[in-house]
């Protein structure tokens, strides 16, 4: 949950949310395109593990929010960028693709991380977001 008008947008300043992937994991070129892209939560069935809550409502993300990979040194990772601003105290569900590592990661690294900037400054970031354990 974003708080306060947190992620403001302003013409000419770029507001984004980076979600740093675990140890391991590789993000797919378009955030997985058009099949695993979505600037909403689909829920499917036949997903082992679909562990979103039901006691939330959640919103979806702006129109024209665009998602890109990258990386900085050996962390993968994901950006949304918002064309405008995301309203205080909702919740925001999206999905993304992504690879998922060989094995799990290493004790104590088997998080994501969040982070939302404008411009260069993070104004917010969320560390050890628990991830899943693999299923082999």
């Amino acid at each position: 949950t974003l708080e306060s008008g947190d992620l403001p947008y302003s013409l000419g300043v770029t507001s984004v949310m980076r979600v740093y992937l675990p140890q391991g994991f590789l993000p797919i070129a378009g955030c997985g395109g058009e099949d695993l892209y979505a600037g909403r939560y689909i829920s499917r069935d036949n997903v082992a593990g679909d562990r979103f809550p039901t006691d939330l409502e959640f919103q979806d993300l702006p129109p024209g929010t665009y998602c890109d990979i990258g990386s900085e040194g050996t962390e993968n990772y994901m950006e949304l960028t918002f064309d405008e601003s995301l309203d205080y105290g909702f919740n925001y569900a999206f999905m993304f693709g992504m690879m998922n590592s060989d094995v799990d990661p290493p004790e104590g690294t088997n998080f994501f991380r969040f982070e939302t900037r404008v411009g260069s400054v993070i104004l917010h970031l969320q560390r050890q977001v628990a991830n899943f354990d693999l299923e082999v």
